[in-house]
């Protein structure tokens, strides 16, 4: 996650990024909601792209897979070991982490 920041730090992306927002306040109520709308979308994008990635991995990775996985496992009567998970979590991580490498790369 760090090294996302600091890629699009020194890249002036995020000086981009606030420049363009900051610039359509025109009043105070605007600045106001520039900011929340623009932290809110910035944070969708810049700072959950570590649990996207990282949160497939294992079952512990993220809540929402204990979550999915106990109600899978209420409904289907079968447990899912967290091997088998890791069998799935693994090449989903790679492939997350390879799609994210590629972007902040090439554009």
């Amino acid at each position: 996650m760090n090294l996302s920041l600091a890629t699009l730090e020194e890249s002036g992306f995020l000086a981009h990024l606030s420049y363009k927002y900051f610039k359509r306040a025109t009043t105070l109520d605007s600045l106001v909601l520039i900011v929340l709308v623009g932290t809110g979308l910035s944070s969708a994008l810049l700072m959950n792209d570590t649990l996207a990635i990282a949160g497939d991995l294992s079952i512990l990775g993220a809540a929402s897979n204990v979550i999915i996985i106990h109600n899978a496992e209420k409904r289907s009567k079968e447990t899912i070991r967290f091997l088998e998970f890791l069998r799935i979590g693994i090449p989903s991580t790679a492939l997350n982490g390879f799609v994210y490498w590629f972007f902040l790369r090439f554009f």
